[in-house]
């Protein structure tokens, strides 16, 4: 969108937003609060006075418009849902529930999206800007011993195999897969070497 109303105004204003901070930040600004806009109506204005060089700017956009530039973007969501439903070893039957959190998610289009792929209408229980606050919060509470909170069990995991290389005494190159992909975290494991001198780890 940013380069979308750069593009417009270079050439209804003949200015060059792009080499101005301050206006490229303005524009930004207004242009979060026009997405927060079509997010629930079908169109939004943008007005912004003096921008650059004394140049007032007028503008809008319709909701179909703010998805077609976004389409790019929007199609790549599906990509790692996709792979974490199937590491998981469940499919689109085997989940209950979708819960809608972060301020993209009130994009129309994503939840289009996620409806055709599960089948199901995305949830809007909690509140999308501050559940993830909230999560940790909880989570902190549950680590500490002056809190007492219902019992929540959070199995977190890291998404990439973590690898240990070294070098051995005839200088011959040796590593060794120390978690495997989606292991859960934390996790430890014990690796014993027999070394006369000093030598390198790489993870």
């Amino acid at each position: 969108m940013f380069e979308h109303f750069c593009d417009e105004f270079a050439a209804s204003k003949k200015i060059d937003i792009r080499s101005n901070p301050r206006g490229s930040l303005r524009l930004k600004l207004a242009i979060e609060k026009m997405k927060k806009i079509l997010s629930a109506n079908p169109m939004a204005p943008l007005n912004i006075e003096c921008i650059m060089d004394d140049v007032d700017v007028q503008s809008s956009m319709t909701r179909e418009t703010m998805e077609e530039l976004a389409a790019e973007t929007i199609a790549k969501l599906m990509n790692p849902i996709e792979t974490a439903v199937r590491e998981a070893g469940l499919t689109v039957e085997d989940i209950s529930a979708i819960e809608l959190v972060g301020n993209a998610s009130r994009i129309p289009a994503i939840s289009t999206k996620l409806e055709s792929f599960f089948g199901k209408v995305p949830g809007r229980t909690m509140n999308a800007s501050e559940c993830v606050a909230r999560g940790c919060a909880l989570q902190g509470a549950m680590l500490s011993p002056l809190f007492r909170v219902r019992e929540f069990e959070i199995q977190d995991s890291y998404p990439f195999p973590i690898t240990m290389a070294w070098t051995s005494d005839d200088g011959s190159a040796k590593q060794m897969e120390l978690f495997e992909r989606n292991n859960l975290v934390p996790s430890t494991k014990l690796m014993t070497f027999f070394k006369n001198d000093t030598f390198g780890l790489q993870a």
